[in-house]
């Protein structure tokens, strides 16, 4: 039995060439209704290429996000090790 067609939401995607895709569903576009049109191959993914600068951008406010959680990883390590 095929698989049912669903949109990925998977935020980006980067490419064999290098390339650096955004989900348009993360930017507000609807898309469903395309599924129809696509072959039964389960998760499908609708994306627009980023630029070098738009990459630039998303590399930066990734590295910032990081750093936040592992400094909130950090302070929890911390606070059970005082607890022992």
């Amino acid at each position: 039995m095929p698989r049912k067609n669903e949109l990925s939401d998977v935020p980006i995607a980067v490419t064999s060439d290098g390339g650096v895709y955004a989900n348009v569903t993360h930017l507000g576009i609807d898309v469903a209704k395309l599924l129809p049109h696509v072959p039964e191959v389960g998760r499908v993914f609708v994306g627009v290429r980023l630029s070098r600068g738009e990459v630039k951008k998303l590399l930066a406010a990734a590295d910032d996000a990081l750093a936040e959680a592992v400094a909130k990883i950090a302070s929890k390590r911390s606070q059970r090790s005082k607890k022992k």
